[in-house]
């Protein structure tokens, strides 16, 4: 398990050169002190949220949905993430156990990752979970800032966040890994950009996390143009 955690962290860092991550939207591919936060209730975004704007960077964004793992599992991102390309995948994520989607924007450093697993989870242990792989973690990464782990709930799901900021041979990367129950098995999220621009990036996680959502049975076998 050690070894599967680590690969869905930052990636081999790209310095000084593009990984020209971005390719057209598809299928995915075959910190300071401690904290412990209470259960925090966010508002579930809606479809005005993919019409809205933000600025990140000085660059005004607007969101698209995408659909994960077989378009089972739905969020927003940003307009301008695409998927990683297999050859640029392999780079970054050099281990067999590498994640099985993965967003990016062009650069590839900023990227959004999701990996179903085979472990079995109840709603109600992912708390417990997410401390200990907190703790896994802060034995075998170089941490430098544990931010801690926190419970969301939003109207359609209940997530484990686990934040913090590890030491790369180039510079500092901020972590922020989603735990979510998948009819009973996890499914582990993770977001990373470089530590000095986590303020830019916020206002995407946040809408990342409210967006996410599990598709219906409706929804999933809806066809185009049948009503």
């Amino acid at each position: 398990m050690d070894e599967y955690i680590v690969s869905q962290l930052y990636g081999r860092r790209a310095a000084k050169q593009s990984l020209d991550a971005a390719e057209p939207a598809g299928q995915g591919l075959p910190v300071s002190s401690e904290k412990e936060a209470g259960m925090q209730s966010i508002t579930t975004a809606s479809a005005a949220d993919a019409e809205l704007r933000i600025n990140i960077k000085g660059r005004p964004t607007r969101f698209r949905a995408v659909q994960l793992l077989s378009e089972r599992l739905e969020c927003l991102l940003p307009d301008h993430f695409g998927q990683m390309s297999i050859e640029k995948v392999r780079i970054k994520y050099p281990s067999e156990h590498r994640p099985q989607v993965i967003y990016a924007e062009p650069e590839g450093i900023v990227d959004f990752t999701w990996s179903p697993t085979d472990m079995e989870i109840q709603e109600e242990e992912l708390g417990t979970t997410a401390r200990q792989l907190g703790e896994m973690i802060r034995r075998i990464q170089p941490i430098l800032s544990w931010q801690g782990v926190e419970m969301i709930k939003t109207d359609h799901l209940t997530i484990a966040v686990i934040r913090f900021v590890v030491s790369i041979i180039d510079g500092e990367m901020y972590n922020e890994m989603l735990l979510v129950n998948d009819q009973g098995k996890l499914i582990i999220g993770t977001f990373h950009c470089e530590a000095a621009e986590i303020e830019h990036w916020k206002p995407v996680t946040e809408i990342l996390i409210r967006s996410l959502r599990f598709l219906t049975i409706e929804e999933n076998t809806y066809e185009p143009g049948l009503s």
